[in-house]
């Protein structure tokens, strides 16, 4: 269900004309729309999915300098074009591992994986390979980029006041609860094109 509302969140807020690219499990809800791309990875391993990702999505039609990549667990809260995705996000550690979208520039990783050729492909480094400028330090107590969902009875109240103001909203394992299901099924009650 997290990817259904992650899907419907881009359609209902991102400002842009995009493709869906699924790569993973296939659900009964996908319509022709969505582009399907199988894996068998597992969502724990990040590293072998981008890996993964990378070489099974350049090979998508109409995909070839750039895409974005997205997890299933992140959604979007408010409008946004898809150079707030492009901006370079770190944590507080100065690392590329906020778990938020981010532009996958091939020709760069390309040209990574070709310096490197033993080198594994981690979504750090693909990260790295892509950012162009400044990164963004993303820390949700002082700037509107992120809604941490790590609990699953978090304040209504403040889920409500930080959800109105934030760009993305991530949920963590302990965070994906019936009050959070609840909650998206609200925020996105509308089917979306990608949806049988």
């Amino acid at each position: 269900m997290a990817l259904l509302y992650a899907i419907r969140s881009l359609c209902a807020y991102l400002l842009a004309d995009f493709k869906v690219v699924v790569i993973g499990d296939k659900e009964d809800w996908f319509s022709p729309e969505l582009v399907y791309v199988p894996s068998s990875l597992s969502s724990v391993d990040t590293d072998s999915i981008i890996d993964d990702a990378f070489a099974k999505v350049t090979l998508v039609e109409g995909i070839s300098g750039e895409f974005i990549l997205m997890m299933p667990d992140t959604f979007l809260l408010n409008p946004l074009s898809p150079s707030h995705m492009f901006i370079p996000k770190v944590s507080d550690s100065f690392k590329f591992d906020t778990g938020l979208p981010f532009r996958v520039d091939v020709p760069h990783v390309v040209q990574y994986l070709t310096a490197m050729i033993d080198e594994p492909l981690t979504m750090e480094i693909c990260q790295k390979c892509s950012a162009h400028g400044r990164p963004v330090v993303i820390d949700w107590r002082k700037n509107e980029w992120l809604l941490p969902v790590v609990s699953a009875k978090p304040n209504p109240d403040k889920f409500a006041d930080l959800a109105d103001k934030r760009f993305f909203m991530r949920f963590s394992k302990e965070g994906w609860s019936e009050f959070l299901q609840n909650q998206l099924e609200v925020m996105y009650p509308k089917k979306s094109k990608y949806e049988v």
